[in-house]
């Protein structure tokens, strides 16, 4: 396969001479080979797939690999490659981004990058600014800012207005004129059949569908809302939406994509909004990394109602700690937290709490120093001066510290002190080892708990209207013990 994508790219420089070019280039290894989007293969199929790129690999060894996906969407999964994140663009690459966007006489004249720059830098646009730290995310504001002199600070904004320029533009090219039956397809109505090829797709895990496919339901979707005729050339409006907007473009012979995964993640949220998939998503994609942006983006378009999404989110996640040992463990947490902390401050020390309660139950002769690093990170203002003496630990933990093996001590000497120090953390904050104690199943259900507690905060900072009275008597029950009413909810 990656044999002969490189031949398919080649050609049109060694023409028939590209696979003879490309095996000896191969051998001799004088390729740098990029494989972009791993993220956004099937889960089904990603695998196998790293599997074909690491044998393609150890075949010719010899070249330069570098294999590129989201960084949430990678876990370490290569075995001959080397990991590098890559970081978001700083200020210096970002302005350099604006001034050669805003390049043109007409904006030389203007100064409209320095402006832009400027109205960049304002306290009241640092949501913006932050967007702008993503490459693909700047070139939408750009693009935004270039036709309605705009900033948006939320992400669903954002893509809504690039998308509807997108759209709009090719529109009024008018490059379907000369069939009379594409002139009511308007924008309004390509949203809505691009969102409904997104979530079909983007429900199925399947990121790329075939060109007749897609030509079957534009021509079905057209024949259906604009009472077209079922011969009309779907292949025409689908050719202009690859060439005059980019949304979809071929990957391959007859096969096509989203031009980027953002975009198709966008419109599955607008699908679901739109269609009122609150509670489907919720229940079937909670925990599920893959969607986690999708999330994101409902919240945002949802805008007034954004607190039906979080309550039913809220809702789903309470049912991952039902048992009695993870109910006890959250009334743990919330016995020791310092009630007076203003609700956020609160929730972070509950975080904190927990955070400790897993570390003192991985304690083992090789972490025992991040154990006292996590429990003295706990600051005393978040633990309630009721519930702990915490100078007294402090001091404990002090003395401990100086205890501490040598690095030439034995494995049974380090796992003396690592017992001893466990103990001493479950005796100070009054914790059953028990409680700490997880199978399987239990842990994946904190897990899964906890995960679910960072995506409603996460969902709640990406909407664009807040009710403070809403969002403070969801914050109040994060990472509290359950009463009856939550446990019938």
């Amino acid at each position: 396969m990656w044999y002969a994508s490189i031949i398919d790219e080649l050609r049109g420089q060694q023409g028939d001479d590209a696979r003879a070019f490309t095996e000896l280039s191969l051998k001799k290894g004088h390729l740098l080979i990029l494989l972009d989007g791993l993220d956004e293969v099937p889960t089904a199929n990603t695998n196998h797939v790293i599997e074909q790129i690491e044998a393609f690999v150890r075949k010719y060894q010899k070249n330069a690999f570098v294999a590129s996906c989201r960084t949430a969407a990678y876990h370490s999964s290569f075995k001959q490659f080397s990991d590098v994140t890559i970081a978001d663009f700083d200020d210096e690459q970002i302005e350099q981004f604006i001034r050669r966007w805003f390049n043109s006489k007409l904006d030389q004249e203007a100064d409209t990058a320095n402006q832009y720059w400027q109205e960049l830098q304002q306290p009241q646009n640092d949501a913006a600014k932050e967007l702008a730290q993503t490459p693909l995310l700047l070139t939408f504001l750009c693009l935004v800012y270039e036709r309605e002199q705009t900033l948006p600070s939320k992400r669903s904004t954002l893509y809504e207005r690039a998308l509807n320029i997108l759209l709009s533009e090719w529109s009024a090219q008018k490059r379907l004129e000369r069939a009379p039956i594409y002139k009511d397809f308007h924008p309004d109505l390509e949203k809505v059949l691009l969102s409904e090829i997104a979530y079909t797709s983007f429900k199925e895990d399947r990121l790329f569908f075939s060109k007749s496919d897609i030509i079957n339901r534009i021509t079905g979707y057209l024949a259906d809302t604009l009472d077209a005729p079922e011969h009309l050339d779907g292949a025409a409006v689908l050719n202009a939406i690859e060439v005059q907007q980019g949304i979809l473009v071929e990957r391959a012979t007859n096969a096509y994509s989203f031009s980027h995964l953002t975009l198709q993640e966008y419109l599955t949220a607008r699908y679901l909004t739109k269609k009122n998939l609150i509670q489907e998503l919720v229940s079937q994609h909670l925990t599920d990394e893959r969607w986690r942006e999708v999330f994101l983006l409902v919240s945002g378009l949802l805008e007034e109602r954004s607190q039906e999404l979080w309550l039913a989110m809220e809702q789903q996640a309470n049912t991952f700690v039902s048992s009695s040992k993870l109910q006890g463990l959250l009334q743990w947490v919330t016995e020791l937290s310092n009630e007076s902390l203003p609700s956020n401050q609160l929730l972070a020390a509950k975080a904190w709490l927990l955070a400790d309660a897993i570390a003192i139950d991985s304690t083992r002769a090789f972490n025992s120093t991040r154990a006292i690093n996590s429990v003295n990170a706990s600051a005393s203002a978040i633990v309630s001066a009721s519930a702990v003496d915490y100078d007294a630990l402090s001091k404990k933990l002090e003395e401990l510290e100086n205890q501490m093996p040598s690095d030439k001590a034995t494995y049974n000497e380090w796992q003396s002190f690592a017992d001893q120090l466990r103990d001493t953390l479950l005796t100070f904050l009054h914790l059953d080892r028990e409680l700490i104690t997880f199978s399987l199943e239990e842990a994946l259900a904190l897990g899964n708990y906890l995960t679910a507690t960072k995506l409603i905060i996460d969902c709640k900072n990406a909407a664009v209207r807040v009710s403070r009275k809403e969002w403070e008597a969801i914050e109040s029950r994060l990472l509290t013990v359950k009463g009856p009413e939550d446990q019938e909810a």
